[in-house]
């Protein structure tokens, strides 16, 4: 279910400004998402009649497992999140081949340490300090983001455009 044979057109350099785009970007898509699910449970808590306690206790549980989940599942699926997907960028493993699952999980995981102390400065400071710009996740995870192959259909679409 890969998106891309050969993910790689980029480097890693080339892929860092796109990294903060996508990161800014996927913070506003789970910013949206996650107001719609507060809105969602709190009228499920007013037709339902569900206690309050209990409704911010669901509100809590599935923003949590949305924003822990939403990166681990589509970097392990596709190897790109929206906000990757809309700046072209992919995450693969050191060899080009797909980031898959195990390799999403173990660079999730080390988001908390990449946040550390807050919006990202470890991440960022080990990107900008590291060959392969990579943060802590991608060292312990083996893998990379880099610009990704345009589609063959881009690829025709242009040059159908430009004869």
């Amino acid at each position: 279910m890969y998106p891309l044979k050969h993910p790689v057109l980029g480097t890693e350099r080339e892929a860092v400004p796109y990294r903060i785009i996508a990161f800014i970007l996927d913070l506003i898509f789970l910013l949206v998402l996650s107001v719609v699910i507060i809105f969602f449970c709190l009228g499920l808590t007013i037709a339902v009649k569900v206690s309050n306690g209990l409704s911010i206790i669901l509100v809590i549980v599935t923003v949590l497992l949305l924003w822990a989940l939403y990166s681990f599942v589509m970097e392990g699926w596709i190897g790109q999140t929206i906000g990757k997907m809309a700046v072209n960028i992919i995450v693969v493993k050191e060899d080009g081949s797909p980031c898959g699952f195990l390799s999403s999980f173990v660079r999730n995981l080390f988001r908390i340490v990449d946040g550390f102390p807050f919006c990202y400065l470890v991440g960022f400071i080990v990107i900008a300090i590291t060959e392969k710009r990579q943060r802590v996740g991608d060292i312990l995870a083996n893998t990379v983001v880099v610009r990704a192959s345009p589609s063959p259909q881009t690829e025709r679409s242009h040059t159908d455009t430009h004869h």
